[in-house]
């Protein structure tokens, strides 16, 4: 009895930990993603740079005002750059004041996916209203 006991408790340890690891993994931060922005006028500019880029379908930019409820803003098609730098641009027009946070999303063709680090930007409301 003992050990049924504990060979359950420790079949559920090891499932909780299978299902921690797996959760971890769904949302690998890709460093190899450079992204940066700034504030122009009542627009966000988003740069990210892609040091090598191959076998990539497209990115996906990602916004949120709270750095945890992130919403797709906008898709780009990768440019399959062979192995040389490759430099994204997007504009986010009309952000209301306060902190804006991206980070870049990038599929791949093979249905690999990865994260940027997100970036925060605080849009000061003097600026918005020129």
């Amino acid at each position: 009895m003992k050990k049924a006991v504990l060979l359950l408790i420790l079949t559920k340890i090891i499932i909780f930990i299978s299902l921690s690891i797996a959760k971890a993994d769904s949302e690998i931060t890709d460093n190899s993603i450079l992204l940066k922005g700034s504030q122009i006028s009542k627009n966000n500019h988003i740069v990210w740079k892609i040091e090598s880029e191959h076998d990539i379908d497209f990115y996906t930019i990602e916004f949120s005002n709270d750095n945890f409820n992130f919403k797709k803003i906008a898709d780009i098609t990768g440019k399959e750059s062979n192995g040389n730098a490759t430099l994204y641009s997007f504009m986010h027009k009309n952000v209301e004041s306060g902190n804006a946070y991206y980070r870049v999303v990038r599929y791949s063709k093979t249905g690999e996916i990865s994260y940027s680090e997100t970036i925060v930007i605080y849009n000061n409301s003097e600026l918005l209203n020129n």
